[in-house]
């Protein structure tokens, strides 16, 4: 297997045509329990080739689904927060997706 810090290895170029256009997916972002905010930084490919020109930068997003379920105890007033997976019909499991990295 190569050794991707060595500079005589090769960095992938990740395109693919969406639509007609030419895009370049340059990251990953994951998120939990939603879509992600669009403030949040997506983390760039380690062995990602430099982004070329006339592409549309996108990033890869996946979302791991999770019904976010709050209660308090009566008796103290301490407040707990709980993640379920696909409760009251909520979607569950992992959606991947592209999105513009602007």
């Amino acid at each position: 297997m190569p050794d991707r810090n060595d500079t005589a290895t090769a960095r992938r170029d990740y395109r693919a045509l969406i639509n007609g256009r030419e895009v370049q997916v340059i990251g990953h972002l994951h998120a939990t329990p939603h879509h992600p905010d669009s403030e949040v930084t997506i983390t760039p490919f380690d062995d990602l080739a430099e982004p070329g020109s006339g592409a549309h930068l996108f990033a890869l997003v996946s979302v791991r689904w999770a019904t976010d379920v709050s209660t308090v105890d009566l008796d103290t007033g301490v407040s707990h927060r709980k993640y379920f997976d696909g409760l009251f019909g909520m979607p569950n499991g992992t959606s991947w997706y592209l999105t513009p990295a602007v």
